[in-house]
């Protein structure tokens, strides 16, 4: 998912960039115009800053992440305060103490059933990258190397909607045969 952001984020520069040239471009051949093309260093300077712009932008989810951790910390902290005042207080007793271990047992089980299930699709997605890597290799396409899947979605979205075609005109034909 990082790589796609990261992509989709080179991406949307690169589309940007292409923009301001283009608008550069057509002010440059403007008769009298004395607009320059860009300097040779600038886009050196524009890849930093998207780069610094990407890192920004992480560490801003990883600010908001970690907010995020310090308010449920912060409930349950509470949580376990109101409890501690019960248990002084003389009302948290022995039968609250086993129900809130069978509860954080739970808890713990659904974790770990959660974690086993990811640790699952770590696997298999490991497995389809090497898998990807491979066909790369079978074709001649480096890693680096983007590949257009517009194109291959649209044949196949093609390809369904004349199978879908087909498959009603047949239905017809087995209708009126009946």
């Amino acid at each position: 998912e990082d790589q796609i952001s990261a992509l989709q984020g080179e991406l949307a520069e690169a589309s940007h960039t292409i923009e301001q040239l283009s608008s550069q471009l057509k002010q440059a051949k403007k008769p009298g115009s004395f607009i320059s093309l860009v300097p040779q260093g600038q886009t050196e300077l524009q890849k930093s800053v998207g780069e610094l712009k990407h890192e920004l932008e992480m560490e801003v989810r990883r600010r908001e992440e970690c907010e995020l951790q310090k308010e449920e910390k912060d409930l349950k902290l509470v949580q376990l305060q109101r409890i501690i005042d019960d248990y002084e207080s003389g009302e948290y007793g022995l039968r609250e103490a086993v129900q809130e271990i069978k509860k954080r047992k739970e808890e713990i089980a659904a974790r770990d059933k959660d974690l086993a299930e990811l640790a699952r699709q770590v696997s298999q997605m490991d497995a389809i990258a090497e898998e990807n890597e491979a066909l790369r290799e079978k074709l001649g396409l480096r890693l680096d190397e983007s590949i257009n899947m517009g194109q291959f979605r649209k044949r196949k979205a093609d390809e369904m909607e004349q199978l879908k075609s087909t498959n009603r005109m047949l239905q017809k034909e087995i209708e009126r045969l009946e």
